[in-house]
């Protein structure tokens, strides 16, 4: 389902079906997925849904970065975020475990670029605050 303020969702969805339709096609005409592949596919979309719901929630709904940079500069934060990853994604489409290995580095850069943004706002929020108290 898509997020309602970033439209975030939807190239998730393309990718999710596209690595089931791998694990099917690995299946080899079998009735059933091998137990293994599913396991694969679901510890390859959990990682990649929970990564990008933590930062669409620090990004966008957390109140720091939102508050402390205003709304607009929350979302061209996230966006940045997320079409820069969706852009990797599907240029080196990252499988198996070292594929999703290496690709987990660029996932710490891009924790790393959010998480930055969110000290910042922090700060922000933290400078305002005795004048918001001398206002009262």
């Amino acid at each position: 389902m898509p997020d309602p303020l970033t439209g975030n969702g939807l190239t998730s969805g393309i990718r999710h079906a596209r690595h089931a339709v791998d694990a099917i096609l690995a299946a080899g005409g079998s009735p059933e997925i091998p137990r293994r592949l599913r396991r694969a596919y679901d510890r390859h979309v959990f990682r990649l849904g929970r990564f990008v719901q933590a930062h669409i929630e620090r990004a966008i709904y957390g109140h720091s970065v939102r508050w402390g940079l205003g709304f607009r500069a929350a979302t061209y934060i996230y966006t940045f975020f997320a079409f820069f990853m969706n852009a990797l994604h599907a240029r080196f489409d990252p499988q198996g475990t070292t594929g999703m290995a290496v690709f987990g580095l660029l996932f710490a850069g891009a924790r790393g670029w959010v998480g930055g943004w969110t000290l910042v706002s922090r700060a922000v929020l933290w400078c305002r605050r005795p004048a918001l108290a001398g206002q009262r």
